[in-house]
């Protein structure tokens, strides 16, 4: 069963993951890779989009997820003079085989995780995936652990080019399969990255069309850099925001328990019960779903007109059930 308390959740007895189980199958995949000293993985951790918002990451951190890791099976190697002073991963639960079981619960485990619609994290999780397949029973189930998965249909050269642009904050010639004109190059200033309705989105300002829009991810064929200067710079992303909605709601029960905190999330207040999140939201639509996926772990706060909207939406909904 040491597999399985990686990929269950210890409160709510559920497949889905903690923040500690997070952290574990993060380590895992680390030390899958190559052995590391406590150093390398703390660093590791700290460049983590989740763990990095924890504030008491330190090298107690390391020590305590490393012995999650062994009470769940995993046979690690102290840090010593004749290696290094790393930590090495002698074998892990899954070294015998992923099992039907297990694969049902890493399954379970990644279409959980969508929910949250955070690209990064989704990326991790494919990463760790990748890591994680060589180890399947089957080929049938090893190809279903790399193929059966979210941002499968965007190449990892096109998404690391489009982490570079954002980051960097240059103009993109961006090769597109638009949906109204075929193929196409667009002149396009990339500012960040949404995942919705599990597709990728691009979104910035783009010079084709003078106007803040989205490109799909799985769309873009091509990226290579413009010569020309950029007339727009990263203000205009805050501005951008500025002028998107801002919604404030709580969690309660299982949902509170198993929220991260994404890119566009703000947490107000956090208890053992609770937690209210304010979050920019870019399309109402997409976010009303995601809404309705917590049910009634969830409370829209303000702004008032929004709540009314979800209200509707949930009455228009439950209407067609009812007699």
């Amino acid at each position: 069963m040491g597999a399985e308390k990686l990929l269950i959740n210890q409160k709510t007895n559920k497949t889905a993951i903690s923040k500690t189980g997070y952290r574990a199958l993060y380590l895992l995949r680390l030390l899958i890779a190559s052995p590391r000293t406590r150093e390398e993985i703390l660093e590791a951790f700290e460049k983590d989009f989740v763990m990095a918002k924890d504030k008491k990451l330190s090298k107690d951190t390391v020590t305590n997820t490393i012995n999650t890791l062994k009470a769940c099976g995993c046979e690690i190697k102290r840090p010593n003079s004749k290696n290094g002073f790393k930590y090495e991963l002698v074998s892990h639960p899954f070294s015998f085989g992923i099992n039907k079981v297990q694969f049902q619960y890493l399954q379970e485990l990644r279409k959980s995780l969508v929910t949250y619609g955070d690209w990064k994290l989704i990326d991790e999780i494919n990463e760790l995936y990748a890591s994680l397949s060589e180890f399947a029973a089957d080929e049938k189930m090893r190809s279903a652990m790399l193929n059966n998965r979210p941002l499968k249909n965007i190449s990892s050269g096109v998404l690391n080019q489009l982490k570079k642009f954002i980051k960097t904050r240059e103009i993109a010639d961006i090769f597109y399969v638009s949906p109204r004109n075929g193929k196409e190059h667009i002149d396009f200033l990339p500012l960040f990255l949404r995942f919705e309705s599990n597709k990728l989105y691009l979104w910035g300002f783009s010079y084709s069309y003078k106007n803040i829009g989205y490109l799909r991810a799985d769309k873009i064929l091509n990226i290579s850099a413009k010569t020309e200067p950029a007339n727009i710079g990263p203000s205009e992303c805050e501005e951008f925001k500025k002028s998107c909605l801002s919604v404030r709601y709580r969690l309660t029960g299982y949902s509170a328990h198993m929220f991260f905190e994404g890119v566009d999330d703000r947490v107000i207040f956090r208890d053992e019960n609770s937690v209210v999140v304010e979050t920019v939201v870019y399309n109402e639509f997409n976010f009303l779903q995601k809404l309705m996926n917590f049910a009634a772990d969830c409370e829209v706060i303000s702004p008032v007109y929004f709540k009314n909207k979800l209200k509707e939406h949930i009455q228009q909904t439950r209407a067609c059930y009812d007699d």
